[in-house]
């Protein structure tokens, strides 16, 4: 069942006057629990250096309670692994006759340097 791999997230939203660009803890208000599951799909052929490489698009599957925007950042809680959206939720809703309410977003993972 789907459900068995959600997970618990937490949305890291900004303080005001603060940027999102922030990495440090200080910089976000309290943060929003929602569950979730992150997956990775191999998508298109590329080349890098003239070696053939893969694609791999990481997507964020979420509940739709909070809805997430393009910038928004979530941590996993298992780990702190943080990611940042690429796309509005709502653009990625099952529709309303589905029996689980989720969404789907692109994602990109955040590394501290």
């Amino acid at each position: 069942m789907l459900s068995d791999f959600l997970e618990l997230f937490e949305l890291l939203r900004p303080l005001p006057g603060r940027t999102a660009t922030a990495h440090r803890e200080a910089d976000f208000a309290q943060p929003v629990p929602f569950v979730g599951a992150i997956a990775s799909a191999t998508g298109q052929e590329v080349t890098t250096g003239g070696w053939p490489a893969a694609l791999v698009r990481t997507t964020l599957l979420h509940t739709k309670q909070p809805a997430l925007k393009p910038y928004d950042r979530v941590r996993r809680v298992r780990d702190g692994a943080t990611w940042r959206v690429l796309a509005p939720s709502a653009d990625f809703e099952t529709p309303p006759c589905a029996r689980l309410c989720l969404c789907e977003v692109p994602v990109e993972r955040l590394v501290r340097a």
